[in-house]
């Protein structure tokens, strides 16, 4: 239910935006979360999940904010 409320609120707040730019930032989001995370565990023996979580938290704000870095 919450969720669905977010949906509408959200195409509510964005109704004049492009949506095939929506798209690709969706898609730029979710890469630069998945791609650290992909590529240690391919490179990296001794990977864990709790460093899979933490790059994937890192990739995501430092693609959000990227000032921070």
């Amino acid at each position: 239910m919450m969720l669905g409320a977010l949906a509408i609120l959200l195409g509510i707040l964005f109704k004049g935006q492009n949506v095939a730019y929506m798209v690709g930032l969706a898609f730029a989001i979710a890469a630069s979360a998945n791609f650290p995370a992909l590529l240690l565990s391919m490179l990296w023996r001794r990977f864990t999940t709790n460093g899979a979580v933490a790059s994937m938290l890192v990739g995501t704000i430092c693609y959000v904010n990227p000032k921070q870095t």
